[in-house]
């Protein structure tokens, strides 16, 4: 390892522990954060130079953000016409700005320039790796002591809502920060900053689809700056497709044409084998169940999922008797082989919830 690549890797290193431990105790306020990417900065430039901006798509790229923005505030206001709109209540004091607004527009400025200096130096996957990893936690690390983290659906919120996004911006960062510089990606930032504080009017979404809509974003941006890359330097290039492939195979999963076919849990009854917002994965191969199997049957055209308690004769075939593990009594209706969809393989933890945000 060359002795640069080292220095680098301590450097970054160091800032991931720094901030990791923020997370286990919190130290880190906005103008404390500040200081610290000062001193970050100032080290990095010391030992590796201070990288100028890139200029060459500069100009283009700013018109770019303002165009994608036109178009989000467009899309926002078409769906909140079918949608509704909602209120939201904005605070226009000093002290908010002060405390929150100003020290976010130095965090962001800072964030971008000291991101543009890392990955220009970031020569090598490795190193790649840390620095995508050390902003990432950087943007994470104080909305987490705000969050809240009392329940199971609670943390999958702050994910959904927090993390998601930021990994997608993360990945919008990584790939333009090096051909156009730290400028568009902060004015493409500060637009977010002053629209989710300042923005009275919001059109009323979902908590999966205002999820889903701030993940795709990032991605959306990326895809309109990579077509501009391909006609600007006569490539084409749409590295932002194979993200499509994954979306469909869950969604083929998830339609219940194969053998094996995911659920949504919607309730508690079965805790603790499985919770509300879990994903089971049944089998759907009809066969023979057993007293302890757990299945997912039709119940007045809903499906529920629980154990089989017993079994019993009925007048066309052989019925089930079912029991919920959390409930106290057995249910009150029999079930028939027919009525089952499948048997219960194994449970994947939280990622249902947006599901459940859906039809809530």
């Amino acid at each position: 390892m060359k002795k640069s690549h080292f220095f680098f890797l301590l450097d970054l290193f160091i800032g991931i522990v720094f901030l990791s431990l923020s997370f286990i105790r919190y130290y880190l306020s906005y103008y404390r954060l500040l200081i610290f990417l000062l001193l970050f900065l100032f080290l990095f430039s010391y030992q590796f130079g201070f990288s100028k901006n890139n200029r060459r798509y500069i100009y283009e790229f700013i018109i770019i953000v303002f165009l994608f923005y036109f178009f989000y505030f467009s899309l926002l206001f078409l769906i909140g016409l079918f949608l509704g709109f909602q209120r939201v209540l904005i605070s226009t004091s000093f002290s908010f700005f002060r405390e929150y607004i100003f020290p976010m527009i130095l965090l962001i400025i800072l964030r971008e320039i000291l991101r543009y200096q890392v990955f220009s130096f970031s020569d090598s996957f490795s190193l790649t790796v840390f620095s995508f990893f050390f902003f990432f936690l950087l943007d994470l690390v104080i909305p987490l002591h705000y969050a809240n983290t009392s329940s199971r659906e609670a943390i999958f919120y702050f994910i959904a809502i927090r993390v998601f996004p930021s990994l997608s911006y993360q990945i919008l960062s990584f790939s333009l920060t090096k051909k156009v510089g730290y400028y568009p990606l902060i004015v493409y930032s500060l637009f977010f900053l002053f629209y989710e504080n300042y923005f009275p009017v919001l059109p009323l979404l979902k908590s999966f689809f205002f999820s889903l809509f701030h993940f795709l974003l990032p991605f959306l941006f990326l895809f309109i700056s990579s077509i501009y890359f391909s006609y600007q330097e006569r490539k084409l290039s749409f590295y932002p497709l194979p993200l499509y492939f994954p979306l469909f195979f869950f969604l083929l999963i998830f339609s219940g044409y194969f053998r094996y076919y995911f659920l949504v849990v919607g309730s508690g009854s079965m805790e603790p084998v499985f919770s509300r917002g879990d994903v089971v994965l049944l089998d759907q191969k009809k066969s023979s169940y057993q007293v302890g199997d757990i299945v997912a049957f039709h119940n007045h055209q809903i499906i529920v999922i629980h154990r089989i308690h017993s079994i019993a004769p009925c007048s066309s075939s052989i019925c089930f008797q079912t029991k919920g593990d959390a409930n106290s009594s057995i249910d009150a209706s029999l079930i028939s082989q027919d009525d089952i969809i499948g048997k219960v393989v194994f449970s994947i933890p939280y990622i249902g919830y947006p599901t459940l945000w859906i039809h809530s």
